[in-house]
C-alpha cells in the first residue's frame, strides 16, 4: 500500500459570526473548508439567498486550509 502522505480526515469549518448589513450577509470563518466540511456553509447560504440576501463577505482571514469545496460558495455566491 503507498502512502502519498495526504490527509484524508475531514476538516472542520467553524462559522465565528454571521450578520446580515441590510441584504448583504457577512460571515466570518475559521479552521479547514474541504468538501465534507462546507456542507453546512452552503446550507447557510442558500437559506440566506432564499431569504432575499443578494450580497455576500465571506472572511476568510482565519481560514487554514481551503480545498476545492470552498468552490461550491463561490457557485452558490453567484445566485
Amino acid at each position: 500500500m503507498h502512502d502519498s502522505g495526504a490527509d484524508t480526515a475531514p476538516g472542520v469549518i467553524v462559522i465565528d459570526s454571521c450578520t446580515t448589513l441590510g441584504s448583504t450577509l457577512v460571515v466570518r470563518l475559521s479552521g479547514e473548508i474541504d468538501h465534507y466540511s462546507a456542507a453546512p456553509l452552503w446550507a447557510l447560504l442558500a437559506s440566506a439567498a432564499d431569504d432575499g440576501c443578494t450580497g455576500l463577505v465571506l472572511d476568510t482571514s482565519r481560514v487554514t486550509f481551503s480545498d476545492s469545496g470552498a468552490n461550491g460558495e463561490r457557485q452558490l455566491a453567484r445566485r
